[in-house]
């Protein structure tokens, strides 16, 4: 699809502060502020701005202090804070502006590449903007503890991030019409890890680093690939203008959709190792072993597609996996001050297949707009609560895999 229109996103920024506070012996206090301004603008004959973020709406604090444990010792206590304006994604520029002149609408033969047809989709107009619109953003906070322990180093820290004023277009009028583009006051997406990493530098020809990470990603805030009318795996979604609160089934209120989402992974553990065979001849290893990704059974949602959750989000997982590469390298000397580097590598070494889609139809009954009775005006899960689910076509292909993957 190609839009003919042009859209700019203008981002201004100023420093406001910027300064360090330092104890030479024991601590460090770095803080700022950072102030931005966004304006969303389409151009067609004439520039129309549509869309203005102010400084005072787009104030961004950062925080971070380095504290010495034992001066002797090398170790620390460390610490940081900061808002981040997420305003970056390409689809918004397109999603809010108020008029698409058309779209052309290409189809191509998957196998030989002709082009099959090629036709100008209506325009649309009109689109609505709730005029108390915020920016979205996130928190990151992190601490943490760093030693050396010898000629190793450990550093254990955890993070989290917490995001809020998502926006997108949900429905005004239940249980599906009257779009306006808002802020969601019930979407959730947060993370949180704890990671611990052991480092060796290079000393008597070898190197290594060791990292393990327990984290969880979840909310209700999806956006990484759930949905579609086949399998509800196509992984394509459109930030700002998503499937998200179209109507029931797809709210992000319903109960089953609060969890783990797509790019959770509980446990992820990686080695880098380095070996040096004289001055020039190196070889190393990359081994990454992490949790595989949740998934949960779905049913189709009012508009017919495979995206309403008849079951906790993350209720099953797929497979984890381990995946090796190897490198090794050879530096030939050419003049003084120049070198040429040979590198080898095998990727996968081991051919692991991972499958990392699946089949998550558990009813194959078409579209039903129907409700056991009549929700309350205003409850969005309500409306998917007493959507009628038909049960009379069981699938027999959830679980197994979509396609095997090459992990590389």
């Amino acid at each position: 699809q190609i839009w003919a229109e042009k859209y700019d996103r203008d981002l201004q920024d100023l420093f406001a502060v910027q300064d360090d506070i330092t104890d030479t012996r024991w601590l460090v206090i770095n803080a700022g502020l950072l102030l931005t301004r966004d304006e969303f603008a389409q151009e067609i004959e004439t520039k129309n701005t549509f869309l203005t973020f102010g400084f005072g709406q787009e104030i961004q604090p950062r925080v971070g202090f380095n504290y010495n444990v034992r001066k002797d010792r090398g170790d620390k206590v460390y610490g940081n804070y900061g808002r981040y304006i997420n305003l970056d994604q390409k689809s918004s520029a397109r999603t809010l502006a108020p008029n698409n002149l058309y779209q052309s609408d290409a189809l191509f033969d998957r196998a030989t590449g002709a082009l099959i047809s090629d036709l100008p989709l209506s325009n649309s107009t009109g689109k609505v903007l709730d005029p108390d619109l915020e920016p979205v953003y996130f928190d990151e906070y992190m601490a943490g503890y760093a030693t050396p322990i010898g000629t190793w180093s450990l550093d254990v820290f955890f993070m989290f991030r917490d995001g809020a004023n998502f926006i997108e277009d949900s429905v005004q009028v239940l249980p599906a019409s009257s779009f306006v583009y808002t802020n969601l006051p019930g979407a959730e997406r947060r993370y949180r890890a704890l990671t611990i990493e052991l480092n060796r530098p290079l000393r008597n020809n070898w190197s290594l680093n060791l990292s393990y990470a327990l984290s969880k990603m979840y909310g209700n805030f999806e956006l990484d690939g759930i949905g579609s009318s086949a399998t509800g795996n196509d992984g394509v979604q459109f930030n700002t203008s998503s499937f998200l609160q179209d109507g029931p089934g797809i709210f992000v209120e319903d109960t089953f959709r609060q969890g783990p989402l797509n790019q959770d992974r509980t446990h992820v553990l990686k080695m880098l190792a380095t070996y040096m065979l004289g001055d020039d001849l190196s070889f190393g290893t990359n081994v990454r072993f992490q949790t595989g990704q949740p998934w949960a059974a779905m049913g189709r949602d009012w508009w017919g597609g495979y995206r309403r959750f008849l079951e906790p989000a993350g209720s099953r997982r797929n497979d984890a996996w381990t995946n090796v590469d190897v490198l090794a390298a050879y530096r030939l000397p050419l003049l003084r001050k120049f070198n040429v580097s040979l590198e080898g590598r095998v990727l996968n070494v081991f051919d692991t297949q991972t499958a990392i889609f699946r089949d998550v139809r558990q009813y194959l009954d078409g579209r039903i707009r129907a409700f056991t009775s009549t929700p309350p005006e205003g409850c969005f899960a309500c409306y998917t609560d007493l959507l009628v689910q038909g049960t009379t076509q069981a699938s027999t292909l959830i679980g197994p895999a979509i396609a095997g993957v090459l992990v590389a």
